[in-house]
């Protein structure tokens, strides 16, 4: 669970605003294609990773992995907290949604609203699109 964005942030190797341009399913798990057009710095990134993985460009396109649902959805923009999967093959080169659903936020206006605000974890509700946390 995570209290912070801190610390979402420091278990992150990148965070990107992208959105999510083409999705197919591999067994039980979603890959979606995300067209960064952002990848904000933080100086925590990555901090309890073992190894972080170097961190997209903007108008790269990255694949994330969900298992879980909700899934990303087709034509909409996220603030996405990502993890590498650390998977075998071609899926070492996709990432996780860092807790699963917490770094998961979907642009509203000029704003990012959590895509899951119950799932335990005491985050802000929002994030702005310059990348400053609100309550």
């Amino acid at each position: 669970m995570y209290d912070s964005v801190e610390s979402l942030a420091a278990d992150s190797s990148t965070i990107v605003v992208g959105t999510v341009s083409a999705q197919s399913t591999e067994g039980d798990a979603t890959i979606s294609s995300v067209k960064v057009t952002n990848a904000p710095t933080n100086p925590q990134l990555g901090a309890n990773l073992a190894d972080p993985a170097g961190g997209p460009a903007a108008a790269s396109l990255e694949e994330g992995r969900q298992e879980l649902s909700p899934t990303l959805e087709l034509g909409e923009e996220y603030f996405l907290f990502l993890t590498p999967t650390m998977l075998p093959g071609e899926a070492a080169t996709q990432y996780f949604v860092t807790g699963a659903v917490a770094g998961l936020y979907l642009r509203h206006d000029d704003e990012f609203r959590r895509v899951v605000p119950d799932s335990g974890d005491t985050l802000p509700d929002t994030i702005t699109a310059t990348g400053a946390a609100s309550g």
